[in-house]
């Protein structure tokens, strides 16, 4: 055949698909295909007899049901003349992405003490039994085809011309905004009605969305939000991330004797990639203080611990497998906490007898003690790492000499230096500290302390000479907690409860307060990413007629508020940790100018755009407004009166709006 020809006759099939063999044959070929991968051959199950056949079903029902739906006929378990089962069952899902879960999720599943169940798709069981003799291995494409609708983007947000960071507010909708720096109004991005039944987070590094559900929680993302995976815990009531978001903890407060310790359902760690459930455990009693997070990670995710009674239990990941398969004995531990920069746990134990408290650091996983540190009289101690494990503080809150009331202690360590000094900072009876807090990524800290609880001092301190230095004191402050920004040295000294929501806006660099203010009744305060903005907002169960939320710049100037009704909820989506090294930015901020430049101009021309097109869109309501009163008539004097068509009423609305134009020019130059 000539090529001519060739493409002759494929133009004559083209135009009518239904009529080529050779489409129908693929066609065919795919529907084959994909109904043989929505099933799943299970070998190694029980070979059991006609009278435990019904009980050998559902058991195998309610392990495959766990990763997809099943239909009342989608379990088959073969039987022989004698009706003894043949050891192996075939189970069918409603789509192949299931029945692949099933695959990853279920592989290897301990049946019981004599069977592991082995799980296979019917797609691979063919490919193997139809394997030639003679294999040969196939020719790899030059380069791997992908569909970018399966594999949607995580990190499109990021990719912001502007570089705009995201918020999510939740009130009878759940909705994802844009906030933009030059005081525009905030611009919707997606909304979804019951997207979640109780409160929404963003993952650590602001990858996933999660809602929480019934039937468990979800994670979104990517360009349009899609729905990237199910992790199915029934009436889950907390989650936690880890560092890294590999790995995912959730817990429904299931009692133990209501749970199965075989397979306990109360604590399960998820991979998150995968959806695979890692590995249950039993929780504790109902009567029993929970303490969140139970499980915590190490900051690369290639370990979790959890406190047991007089033990750490530490379980390297994926396997979920006990480190050096013993726990690590700690008599009468009270907490711990790794640090966020090194494999290394804090923990600390109370007074026993004549023992006084310890505070002990651990390398893991050798186990080494790098520092033992004795505090006396103590009646608890928390734990506090600076954001980059460079520092530990640990507020040691302890009992005077009539144990009547208590004084606070703090010892800080320095991990980094040699054979890691302690320095103490103590604060007197009657000064009792409300709050401490780290700056992020420096080595400045504050206190709020004070025997008035209308009225208390701020503390600045730093580490960064060879002790630890007082930097300067704001005193009869109303302020409560500390919120510092995430970089530049800022803070928000925030008065929050008791306070109403007073608010101060202070720059630790200069020592100056740049403005004092109040959102009254806010309840919370929370920096963007980029340390520009703050909000402070109002949920509906504080104050059912103005709840909502303010976006401040930095230095206390109101940007943007909104008045929500049912408001529940506000977060700004977390960036992740920045790819370039420290040089790197050293050389971005020495050549800053240029930028700089860049980015005014961009933004004066966005100003000007803005202006000119709300001049433009008041003009055309105007010329549409005018349109309608002629068609109307002049006749109509009752219609013309309901509408401001008198001659008088005309003139002042055009000479109003043109002033209000005016007069917003005047403001934007």
């Amino acid at each position: 055949m000539s090529v001519a020809t060739a493409l002759s006759s494929r133009s004559t099939t083209t135009s009518d698909p239904s009529r080529d063999p050779q489409f129908l044959e693929e066609e065919q070929k795919r529907i084959e295909q994909r109904e043989l991968s929505r099933a799943v051959i299970v070998s190694n199950i029980p070979k059991i007899t006609a009278e435990k056949y019904e009980k050998l079903c559902t058991v195998l029902r309610k392990v495959f049901q766990q990763v997809g739906n099943l239909g009342s006929d989608a379990l088959w378990v073969p039987q022989d003349e004698n009706q003894n089962t043949k050891g192996f069952a075939l189970i069918t899902y409603e789509t192949p992405e299931e029945a692949l879960k099933a695959v990853i999720q279920l592989n290897d599943y301990p049946l019981d003490k004599a069977h592991t169940l082995q799980v296979k798709t019917l797609l691979d069981v063919e490919r193997i039994v139809n394997t030639p003799e003679n294999f040969e291995p196939p020719t790899l494409p030059a380069e791997i085809p992908s569909d970018p609708a399966s594999c949607p983007n995580l990190y499109s947000w990021l990719l912001d011309e502007r570089g705009r960071d995201q918020f999510m507010i939740r009130h009878k909708e759940t909705d994802i905004y844009w906030f933009d720096a030059l005081g525009i109004p905030p611009q919707w991005e997606f909304s979804r009605e019951n997207w979640t039944e109780a409160d929404a987070f963003w993952s650590p590094r602001g990858t996933y969305f999660v809602t929480f559900h019934i039937q468990g929680i979800a994670i979104w993302g990517g360009p349009k939000w899609d729905r990237l995976m199910r992790f199915p815990h029934s009436h889950v009531k907390r989650f936690d991330f880890s560092p890294c978001e590999k790995y995912l903890v959730t817990w429904n407060d299931l009692d133990p004797e209501r749970d199965n310790p075989k397979d306990p359902e109360c604590i399960i760690i998820w991979e998150v990639a995968t959806g695979r459930k890692l590995r249950g455990f039993l929780g504790p009693k109902h009567d029993e203080k929970v303490a969140w997070p139970m499980f915590k990670f190490q900051y690369r995710d290639e370990m979790v611990a959890r406190l047991v009674e007089n033990a750490i239990s530490v379980y390297t990941l994926p396997d979920m497998t006990l480190l050096d398969k013993r726990s690590m004995k700690i008599p009468h531990i009270k907490d711990f906490q790794w640090s966020p920069g090194d494999s290394i746990i804090a923990y600390w134990q109370p007074e026993v007898g004549n023992n006084p408290a310890k505070v002990t650091l651990v390398e893991m996983p050798s186990r080494k003690e790098l520092r033992q540190k004795a505090v006396y009289s103590v009646a608890d101690i928390e734990l506090y790492w600076q954001q980059n494990g460079k520092y530990l503080c640990c507020k040691a809150n302890r009992l005077t000499k009539s144990k009547k009331s208590r004084l606070a202690n703090f010892e800080f360590f320095r991990i980094h230096q040699r054979e890691i000094p302690v320095e103490v900072l103590e604060y007197k009876e009657k000064e009792v500290v409300h709050d401490f807090a780290w700056e992020p990524n420096g080595g400045r800290f504050a206190i709020v302390y004070g025997d008035n609880a209308s009225r208390a001092n701020v503390a600045f301190y730093t580490m960064e000479d060879s002790q630890v230095k007082h930097l300067f004191s704001l005193t009869q402050r109303p302020v409560n907690r500390i919120f510092w920004a995430p970089q530049n040295g800022f803070v928000v000294l925030a008065g929050l409860g008791s306070l109403n929501g007073q608010l101060e806006f202070y720059n630790v660099n200069e020592q100056e307060s740049m403005n004092q203010t109040e959102h009254f009744m806010c309840t919370n305060v929370e920096w963007d990413s980029s340390g520009r903005f703050v909000t402070t907002w109002i949920p509906y169960t504080r104050n059912k007629m103005e709840c909502g939320y303010i976006i401040w710049t930095f230095y206390g100037k109101e940007v943007y508020q909104a008045t929500i009704s049912m408001f529940h909820q506000f977060l700004w989506r977390p960036r992740p940790e920045w790819l370039l090294s420290k040089e790197e930015q050293k050389r971005i901020k020495k050549n800053l100018k240029p930028y700089r430049e860049r980015y005014e101009r961009e933004d004066q021309e966005l100003k000007e755009m803005r202006r000119s097109g709300k001049a433009a869109e008041r003009k055309k309501l105007r010329d549409a407004w005018k349109e309608y009163l002629q068609s109307i008539g002049e006749d109509d004097k009752q219609l013309q009166w309901m509408h401001g068509k008198k001659e008088t009423g005309e003139e002042i609305v055009e000479i109003t709006e043109e002033l209000v134009e005016f007069k917003e020019e005047i403001i934007d130059k």
